[in-house]
């Protein structure tokens, strides 16, 4: 984990759509610091299982496959560190697997009957049966096709950043569990919305195409957030944000992919991305650094 000298903005922080300066360490969404709430489960060592919901059209392709390789590295990525502090309030020897990612053929249009929870139940009600995960400790995180995250045909139940033109970008909650009594945590990553999708005015590029890093920043910011908060009552500060809402639409520090334009602040095994910042509880800011293997 090495210290950057350039920063990015995204979304509506300041500096407008993106911008490249002199690095300020401090967090988006100021507030308290985070502290356990008292009554929720934090799980020692919790599987994810990447699951690629599609129709069998987009994630046949090369993007999945960057996605793929970088997977496995992200438990050992210095940019979960201050996620373990955190866990290890609570646990022993906190740590994360990443499980191989499955693609799960779901119908092209979701209509009213195939809801958020329903497609949940759907796919860990299969994946149960088939004995191929250790449901009460696998967390399952859908990455859903372009055609489901931007279409209002698919209806999110109680997302309040859900906008039917825009579509979403991620987000995570828990269900009962269909065959036991334990709650089940899941997140939904997609593409859609302005505040997850980045561009630049000052010339530069990233690293994959926009849609990889797009979908890699959600995917690891509902993989933090999933691990300190899983069912609720778990890690928030005093307005109920959680650890990747703290420095949401700020990139950190960056560097460049030899003498390119394309920049990074992540690498995960031979692949590069560009992605949000992580809190740091210690000093209540969003520091402007790499995060390397």
């Amino acid at each position: 984990m090495n210290a950057g000298g350039n920063n990015v903005y995204i979304g509506s922080s300041p500096g407008g759509w993106a911008h490249a300066g002199k690095a300020a360490s401090y967090p988006i969404n100021k507030g308290s610091s985070l502290r356990y709430s008292g009554y929720g489960k934090i799980f020692e060592n919790p599987s994810i299982l990447p699951v690629f919901y599609g129709s069998g059209s987009f994630w046949d392709d090369m993007t999945a496959g960057v996605l793929a390789r970088a997977f496995p590295y992200l438990s050992s990525n210095s940019y979960f560190s201050n996620v373990y502090d955190l866990m290890n309030q609570r646990v022993n020897n906190a740590s994360f697997e990443m499980l191989k990612p499955i693609y799960y053929y779901g119908p092209r249009t979701l209509n009213s009957q195939l809801r958020q929870n329903n497609v949940v139940k759907l796919v860990i009600s299969d994946l149960n049966v088939s004995k191929s995960i250790d449901a009460e400790n696998t967390f399952l995180i859908l990455l859903l096709d372009p055609i489901y995250s931007t279409k209002s045909n698919f209806k999110l139940n109680n997302i309040a950043s859900y906008d039917s033109k825009e579509g979403f970008c991620g987000f995570h909650s828990s269900l009962q569990a269909p065959f036991g009594g334990f709650k089940y945590p899941f997140a939904f990553v997609g593409s859609g919305g302005k505040n997850c999708q980045w561009t630049f005015k000052s010339g530069l590029e990233l690293p994959n195409s926009g849609w990889n890093d797009t979908v890699m920043s959600v995917f690891i910011h509902e993989i933090e957030e999933m691990l300190t908060n899983p069912v609720g009552g778990g890690f928030v500060d005093d307005r109920g944000l959680e650890i990747g809402d703290k420095c949401v639409g700020f990139m950190g520090g960056f560097s460049y992919i030899g003498t390119s334009r394309r920049i990074y602040n992540i690498i995960l095994g031979n692949e590069f991305f560009l992605i949000q910042a992580q809190f740091d509880p210690k000093t209540d800011s969003c520091p402007d650094l790499i995060y390397e293997n």
